[in-house]
C-alpha cells in the first residue's frame, strides 16, 4: 500500500517567463492545410485503425453521423459513413476516443453521447472495418442525468479499457455538493461493470478531468482526479487501490487555476512519472498557465514548475516534437490560437511557436504521414485542418 501523503506543499518553484519571440521565417503564421472531409464535424478522433501506418480519422456530426476517413499513402483521404447514429449532439463536449478495448491489439472507438447518457463501443477489426455498436445507458451503472465521463485506461491492467465516470447526483444525493468517481471496469466485450464509488467527504463543486498512470511504481494503477472545492486553487486527488481492492484517497496537490486538460508524461527525465495541466487562469509568481508537478516515483508530487504563457488555455498536448530525447507541448489558447512549446527538461518550457491563430476547439498529436514525426490535427468552427512537423519541430502543410 503506497505511503499516505496528504499535501499541498510546494517545495520548490521555478516560473520561467516566455517573451513572445519574433516570427523567423520558419515561424511564420501561414494556412494550414484544411481537410474539407470534417467540415460539419462536432468531434474527431485520430489513429492508424487499418496499420497502414498513415492516421486515419473519426468524425461525428451534430445529427449523429460517424464517418471514416482513411489516411492514403499519396495523401488525402477516402471518406466512408460508417454509422448513423440517433443522437443529436448539443456540445463540442461528448466523448468520441480511439482505443483497445478488448485487448486485440485491433484500433476500436467509444463515442460517449452525453444527452441521452449512453456508452457505445466500436470493436475494430485492424483493418478499417468496426462492429455495429455495444451500447449500455449510463443509467445502468446508477448514473444520473448529470453524470458525464472523465477518463479511461486500463484500471486494473487486465489489457481492457476501463473508465471512470463522474456524477454530482449519483444515488439521489442530489442537493450535496460533491461529485462523486464511479469506476466501471471494461469486460473486454464491449460493456462495463461497476467496481467502486470514490465518495469524498470534502465539499466538490466541479470537476474538470482526470488520468490513470502508476505513480508510485508498485505495479498497480493510481487515478488522479482534478477537482475543485469551492476555492480559487484546484486540486489534484490521487486515489490508490487498498489491500482489499478498494479504492482509497491517498495524497492531494495543488494544481492550478481552472484547471482545463491534464496529461501524464515524464518532463524532465528521471524515469519518473509527472502531470502537467493547461489552466484558465493564473496567479503571476504562484500558479501560471502551465504547471507541471514533477512525480518521485512513490506517488508525491512536491515540486512545482510553472511556464508562463500569460494566456487562457484549453487544450494541451505532449509529444518531443524537436527529437531531442525530451517532451516539449501543443496548446490551444483561447488568445493565440494554436501554439507550440519545446522541454527545457527541468519541467518548464520555453521557445513558443505560434502556429495559427484560429479560434480552437480540439486538438490531436499523432504521426500523419507515417515519416515517425509528430504531427497535429485540429479542429476549429471551419473544420479540421493538420500540420506536419518536419523532426526538427517546424510545422508546415507537406
Amino acid at each position: 500500500m503506497p505511503k499516505k501523503i496528504i499535501s499541498t506543499t510546494v517545495l520548490l518553484l521555478l516560473s520561467i517567463g516566455i517573451p513572445r519571440p519574433q516570427q523567423t521565417a520558419a515561424q511564420q503564421l501561414f494556412e494550414p492545410a484544411r481537410l474539407d472531409l470534417a467540415i460539419e464535424a462536432k468531434a474527431f478522433t485520430a489513429a492508424d485503425v487499418n496499420g497502414d501506418g498513415i492516421a486515419d480519422i473519426l468524425s461525428v456530426t451534430e445529427g449523429g453521423k460517424i464517418t471514416l476517413h482513411s489516411g492514403l499513402l499519396a495523401g488525402g483521404y477516402a471518406s466512408e459513413q460508417i454509422y448513423q447514429g440517433p443522437w443529436f449532439l448539443y456540445s463540442k463536449f461528448e466523448w468520441f476516443f480511439t482505443t483497445d478495448v478488448n485487448g486485440d491489439s485491433a484500433v476500436d472507438f467509444i463515442f460517449i453521447e452525453t444527452d441521452e447518457n449512453t456508452v457505445n463501443v466500436f470493436l475494430g477489426d485492424g483493418t478499417g472495418h468496426f462492429s455495429q455498436p455495444v451500447t449500455t445507458p449510463a443509467t445502468d451503472f446508477g448514473i444520473t442525468e448529470g453524470g458525464f465521463p472523465a477518463c479511461a485506461g486500463d484500471i486494473n491492467r487486465d489489457g481492457y479499457t476501463d473508465l471512470v465516470y463522474q456524477d454530482l447526483a449519483v444515488h439521489g444525493v442530489f442537493l450535496d455538493p460533491r461529485f462523486y468517481s464511479l469506476i466501471l471496469l471494461g469486460k473486454g466485450d464491449g460493456t462495463f461493470t461497476l467496481s467502486d464509488t470514490l465518495i469524498d467527504k470534502r465539499p466538490s463543486y466541479t470537476f474538470e478531468c482526470c488520468v490513470i498512470q502508476d505513480f508510485n511504481e508498485d505495479g498497480e494503477n493510481e487515478i488522479a482526479i482534478v477537482r475543485s472545492t469551492g476555492g480559487q486553487i484546484d486540486s489534484l486527488y490521487v486515489y490508490a487501490v487498498n489491500g482489499e481492492g478498494k479504492w482509497s484517497l491517498d495524497s492531494i496537490w495543488g494544481m492550478g487555476m481552472e484547471v482545463q486538460n491534464l496529461l501524464t508524461g515524464d518532463f524532465n527525465n528521471d524515469g519518473h512519472t509527472d502531470v502537467i495541466s493547461a489552466n484558465r487562469r493564473g496567479e503571476p509568481g504562484y500558479w501560471e498557465s502551465i504547471v507541471v508537478r514533477l512525480g518521485d516515483g512513490s506517488g508525491g508530487f512536491p515540486v512545482q514548475r510553472n511556464t508562463i504563457v500569460l494566456e487562457i488555455l484549453s487544450k494541451i498536448a505532449a509529444a518531443d516534437f524537436n527529437a531531442d530525447g525530451t517532451l516539449d507541448i501543443a496548446f490551444l489558447s483561447m488568445d493565440s490560437g494554436l501554439e507550440v512549446a519545446f522541454g527545457n527538461g527541468d519541467g518548464t518550457f520555453s521557445g513558443i511557436r505560434r502556429l495559427n491563430p484560429a479560434f480552437w476547439e480540439s486538438l490531436k498529436v499523432i504521426d500523419i504521414n507515417g515519416d515517425n514525426f509528430q504531427d497535429i490535427y485540429f479542429h476549429t468552427f471551419g473544420g479540421l485542418s493538420q500540420l506536419l512537423n518536419d523532426g526538427t519541430g517546424v510545422f508546415g502543410t507537406a
